[in-house]
């Protein structure tokens, strides 16, 4: 079973983190799998990380099309992380 693509806003942060939570947890519950396309995320914050490492250590999580800030962040929580490219995106909707 494929898992479904999230697209969280450009800005991940304490005002809007649960619903993130939510999603992510979602698929993580569901699917074993977390696919993020991250190719408007300006940001994200620390609170968001956290939601990425719990969803990690029961669930692949993916992240696509990660900005710079982004993969460092994901290094520095340890995380396990695979990173894609745009054609990631576009083989997951197929």
């Amino acid at each position: 079973m494929t898992a479904p693509v999230y697209r969280p806003p450009s800005r991940v942060d304490g005002s809007n983190v649960e619903a993130f939570r939510r999603a992510v947890m979602h698929s993580a519950t569901r699917y074993a799998h977390v696919v993020v396309d991250c190719s408007h995320v300006a940001q994200m914050g620390p609170s968001a990380m956290r939601v990425l490492e719990l969803a990690a250590r029961d669930a692949e999580v993916e992240l696509v099309n990660p900005n710079q800030a982004l993969r460092l962040m994901a290094t520095a929580y340890g995380l396990r992380i695979v990173m894609s490219n745009a054609n990631r995106v576009s083989q997951l909707h197929a």
